[in-house]
């Protein structure tokens, strides 16, 4: 019994999920919305997620659209991740071209984009690095933090 709630609350929260970023996206279409988000943070903060859970893990996305803003946990962030890999290389692509982060930032942030736990050092080292690309992206967006 357990098994079949867990499958419908989930069920629920992906449906709240879609509804939520189509609401805040160009597009109509879930698929096609997740194109246009950006990962552009991600903390140990905890919060609740769009979908309405408690979370742990935050990460912060921007439609590059629109300019919304939308915190999502990992769960959730798991459906976002195809579509938004490869926006979140281009993001931090752009910045090392136009010297918002230097070389050793920009290695640093690629390495740990492919780690699934970072100790206390690497996450304080990418939350820094990660405030200047924020700072730069809510500029370029005109969003107030």
């Amino acid at each position: 019994m357990k098994e079949y709630e867990d499958k419908v609350l989930e069920r629920k929260m992906s449906k709240s999920l879609e509804t939520r970023v189509i609401d805040l996206s160009k597009s109509d279409s879930f698929i096609n919305c997740l194109k246009e988000w950006h990962l552009v943070s991600y903390d140990n903060k905890g919060g609740k997620c769009i979908c309405g859970s408690n979370i742990k893990y935050r990460k912060t996305l921007i439609n590059k659209t629109t300019g919304n803003k939308i915190e999502v946990g990992n769960d959730c962030f798991i459906r976002f991740k195809n579509g938004i890999e490869d926006s979140s290389l281009d993001s931090i692509q752009y910045m090392k071209e136009n010297n918002h982060i230097n070389q050793w930032e920009y290695n640093f942030l690629l390495d740990v984009m492919q780690q699934d736990t970072l100790s206390p050092k690497q996450w304080s080292t990418k939350n820094k690095i990660t405030e200047k690309i924020n700072t730069v992206l809510f500029k370029l967006f005109n969003i107030v933090k």
